[in-house]
């Protein structure tokens, strides 16, 4: 497993695209920007072999949804493993 964050200075969409590109699995994601980065990609259509997992209040769709005041680090685990 390898672990990547958002630069501070990253463009959002550009980052999650480029995850998708490197061919990741599994792309967590956390934050209003994120998971917009993530409905974006999902919007240009499903990626084979990558899941999408967003840790937010609301679904968003194509992608496994962990609610913030229940996520930890099992339950991340767990859906990096499945």
């Amino acid at each position: 497993m390898v672990r990547y964050r958002l630069p501070a200075a990253a463009d959002p969409v550009a980052y999650v695209d480029t995850l998708v590109q490197l061919r990741c699995s599994t792309v967590v994601t956390t934050g209003k920007e994120a998971g917009s980065a993530v409905a974006s990609r999902l919007a240009k259509g499903k990626v084979a072999g990558v899941r999408f997992v967003v840790v937010a209040d609301r679904p968003l769709a194509g992608a496994v949804r962990l609610s913030p005041a229940t996520v930890s680090a099992s339950a991340l685990e767990r859906l990096v493993r499945r």
